[in-house]
């Protein structure tokens, strides 16, 4: 069966994923703190409908018209103290009617949550046939907190890291770490824009 996938704003990153983001499955996007990730995975929108749920209070809502379509994005805030069966209790529906889901950041949540929660909404992207999009902060060894169980469970994972910025946009690297659709360990750079007063995350 071909592969399908969803393509982000940026045409390096896609072709280095063999398309873009797969269409079904896990995708995990991770970095530090300010490297575009949030702005990655709202990308998407520009392309698909998605569904973004918020799990730190601190969505970009000035980045959607930069990078995506505020149009083609459903907004939600849960609190990071969210049980895994609460977190699929609200994905579900959203998984039923939506091409994307993505969740920011997954750090928040408990390790103990973590780890039971990303098999199930593997499941869940499976069952529904859509993506799932996983943002998660880096630790101090560049390495996703969650590493262990999305890097079995993600079909791809991407890892970024900010070259330069100016007012108007920074130069992010990306490294595809894992990809089961396309020969990893492809790596780049990207620009993304955004406006004087907004950070991107």
């Amino acid at each position: 069966m071909k592969n399908t996938f969803i393509a982000t704003i940026h045409p390096e990153l896609n072709a280095s994923l063999g398309g873009g983001l797969v269409s079904t499955g896990l995708v995990e996007i991770y970095g530090d703190e300010g490297v575009g990730k949030t702005a990655t995975a709202l990308s998407l929108s520009a392309h698909a409908n998605v569904a973004f749920i918020d799990l730190d209070g601190t969505f970009p809502h000035q980045l959607v018209d930069l990078v995506g379509r505020r149009d083609r994005l459903a907004l939600a805030q849960l609190s990071p103290d969210s049980t895994a069966d609460q977190m699929i209790e609200f994905v579900t529906p959203l998984a039923k009617e939506l091409d994307v889901v993505a969740i920011d950041p997954l750090g928040c949540l408990g390790w103990n949550v973590m780890s039971e929660l990303v098999p199930l909404l593997s499941r869940l992207s499976c069952q529904h046939q859509m993506l799932i999009v996983l943002v998660n902060h880096a630790n101090a060894f560049h390495a996703s907190p969650s590493e262990a169980v999305s890097s079995f469970y993600c079909k791809q994972r991407i890892e970024m890291s900010t070259v330069d910025a100016s007012n108007e946009a920074m130069r992010v690297q990306f490294r595809t770490t894992k990809n089961l659709m396309h020969p990893p360990f492809a790596h780049g750079t990207l620009r993304i824009p955004f406006d004087e007063q907004e950070l991107a995350r």
